[in-house]
């Protein structure tokens, strides 16, 4: 794939796709479980070969992520049904030394058809955790930045299937420490998309 650091930029519309950089290597691998309750477990990894500038500005050869991801049905009221409880679990890591977000984990769950008259309808919860590698923070720390951790993301949303053609999905979001920055206040986000079928 295409490794464009600045695709913005070097493709603005979106339209002209072009290789402008270093390209990234991707290879994953998993499997699939169960039939009542069925799982997929993946494990993967990106690598670039391109140079990458530390904090201090000092560019190396190579970057790379790798990342694992659980996702596993864990209740069925009804057997031979999708309707019931699922939960999704992931974890990527990328060298602190290039990467300025190296760490992230992400878990959630979801209830299908929670109410059995609304097959379609779907209750969903996720977490994610965004860490700022110890390099990039104490680099910021010795400009006069604050240090800077870790996000936490908490979401809740419903995905009403308010007609066959029609989904609504009303989402709050609540975010703690903004960026990583543990001096900014929390944030929290109202919002729904929308999405129809012709």
């Amino acid at each position: 794939m295409a490794g464009n650091r600045n695709p913005y930029q070097q493709d603005p519309t979106g339209t002209n796709f072009a290789i402008r950089n270093s390209p990234n290597f991707l290879f994953e691998g998993g499997y699939l479980t169960g039939k009542t309750y069925p799982g997929e477990y993946k494990f993967g990894g990106v690598y670039n070969g391109g140079k990458f500038p530390s904090p201090a500005g000092i560019e190396s050869s190579g970057n790379y992520l790798i990342y694992g991801m659980a996702s596993q049905a864990l209740f069925r009221p009804d057997a031979g049904s999708n309707r019931g409880l699922d939960a999704t679990i992931g974890f990527d890591y990328s060298p602190g030394d290039v990467s300025r977000e190296n760490v992230q984990i992400t878990a959630g769950a979801r209830i299908n058809a929670a109410f059995a008259r609304r097959p379609k309808d779907r209750i969903g919860i996720g977490f994610v955790y965004s860490k700022i590698s110890d390099p990039f923070s104490n680099s910021g720390v010795l400009l006069g930045a604050p240090r800077l951790g870790s996000e936490k993301a908490l979401e809740l949303n419903y995905s009403l299937q308010v007609t066959p053609y029609f989904l609504l999905q009303p989402t709050f979001q609540y975010y703690a420490n903004v960026g990583g920055n543990p001096s900014l206040s929390n944030a929290p986000v109202l919002g729904f998309r929308t999405k129809i079928t012709f």
